[in-house]
């Protein structure tokens, strides 16, 4: 396709989704494996200046480098029993903290083979491969780091996974970051070194809550959405999408529910957008970008009215951090404006329940 060969906006618009997606397909899921035993150097460590963030359902606790935002809860849904879990993950300038809560394995008794088994199943999801590990007997807390490489959409991928076993509890905190290696970054390490998990007596298990809706509306007013019932606060990486690129202006969105993940991604000034064609083409470019980013195949596409607003729906399948993901899309489009919504999740049902439904129909426009 022309637009993907060619450094115009259209291409820089491909830039920006990609990026959008790296973000979102940070989550980890369980898993097995026998990294090398060769010991990883330890950075020189300079202490975060971030302030620490504590969750007693999480049942961890870390202080974040400078810049970093507190971590947000999203619920996964369990493949085979159906139930959704709370996996935290914090956004910053240079990747992602992911952190899976402190839980009890049940029916094994030795915790580092546990936590073998949940290494080699997470370097799987993110097609990583170990390259270099150290084992951790710090303060109660015993396990290993691994330093682990691959790639991501041509481009490099770097993982630093900290597995961590104490109080019969044990939890994994992994660091991820596109392109730039993360392996001596000493703010990073930094911040792992005061990742602990939390003593059995202040943990509290908590079931996804049912919340009332919540009524979002951009910062520069340009769009409205009523989000449907237990999705959060969105969060805003505007700024980290704005480092990567300067040929237009860029707002995104991201908020956790909990049964998926919706990113609402808004473009303007793009120059040469002003023909029904150009138009026309950076839909079908955008198009292109979800097939490449989620590695998947689009279902259907076909112009409807939402909101009282024309927009192209699309219907996707996809793979996510190692999970197949379905996906809803809303393309608004006009001269030099593009507004994406995605809606991605495992489940089909939540892609057609009558909340989200209802969430995509508040959309509205410069209300």
């Amino acid at each position: 396709m022309e637009f993907l060969q060619r450094a115009t906006p259209f291409s820089a618009l491909h830039t920006l989704l990609m990026a959008a997606m790296m973000l979102a397909s940070t989550g980890l899921v369980f898993g097995q494996a026998m990294p090398s035993t060769n010991p990883t150097p330890k950075p020189e460590a300079v202490r975060p200046e971030g302030r620490v963030f504590e969750s007693a359902e999480g049942g961890f606790r870390i202080r974040l480098p400078k810049g970093f935002r507190d971590p947000i809860r999203q619920y996964r849904v369990n493949k085979k029993t159906g139930s959704s879990y709370p996996v935290f993950f914090s956004l910053g300038d240079r990747g992602a903290f992911n952190i899976f809560p402190a839980q009890a394995p049940t029916g094994i008794n030795n915790s580092i083979h546990f936590l073998r088994l949940a290494a080699d199943e997470s370097m799987k999801a993110l097609e990583v491969k170990s390259e270099q590990e150290r084992n951790l007997n710090r303060k109660g807390e015993v396990g290993f780091e691994i330093y682990a490489k691959g790639r991501f959409n041509n481009q490099p991928r770097f993982v630093r996974f900290w597995f961590l076993s104490a109080d019969h509890l044990w939890c994994e905190v992994s660091f991820v970051s596109i392109g730039d290696d993360n392996r001596d970054d000493a703010d990073i390490t930094a911040a792992l070194e005061t990742f602990e998990i939390l003593p059995l007596s202040k943990i509290k298990a908590t079931a996804p809550k049912q919340e009332a809706s919540l009524d979002f509306k951009a910062p520069d007013g340009s769009f409205r959405i009523e989000l449907a019932p237990g999705f959060q606060e969105p969060i805003d990486q505007s700024e980290l999408l704005a480092s990567r690129i300067r040929e237009m202006k860029a707002s995104q969105f991201l908020s956790s529910g909990p049964s998926g993940l919706l990113i609402m991604s808004r473009f303007s000034e793009i120059r040469e957008m002003n023909t029904k064609a150009q138009i026309a083409q950076v839909r079908e470019g955008i198009t292109a970008g979800i097939i490449q980013s989620f590695k998947g195949r689009i279902l259907s596409s076909k112009p409807i009215v939402r909101g009282g607003v024309a927009c192209q729906e699309l219907r996707f399948t996809g793979e996510l951090s190692g999970q197949i993901m379905n996906g809803r899309g809303l393309i608004f489009s006009k001269k030099g404006e593009v507004l994406l919504i995605l809606y991605l999740s495992p489940s089909d049902e939540a892609l057609d329940s009558q909340e989200t439904e209802r969430m995509f129909d508040s959309i509205k426009l410069n209300p």
